[in-house]
């Protein structure tokens, strides 16, 4: 897993497996990024996948600008 920040201060967890041409996994609106994990290993191995954390998902946090009510 890395991690990076993002402008306001998120820090939004990913993983990057494979080698290639890059694409980005995106999950579904209530996952984490562990619900791809297994498209993203096939898909690894013809390319570069970046599977990440939606916000207040899995690994990244969520700013104190960003915090919604359910």
């Amino acid at each position: 897993m890395e991690k990076l920040a993002s402008r306001d201060g998120t820090v939004i967890a990913y993983d990057r497996v494979g080698a290639g041409p890059p694409v980005i996994v995106v999950a579904g609106a209530s996952c984490d990024r562990g619900a791809q994990a297994t498209l993203a290993g096939a898909l690894a191995r013809h390319m570069t996948v970046l599977n990440y954390d939606r916000r207040g998902r899995g690994g990244p946090g969520v700013s104190t600008g960003e915090r919604r009510q359910p």
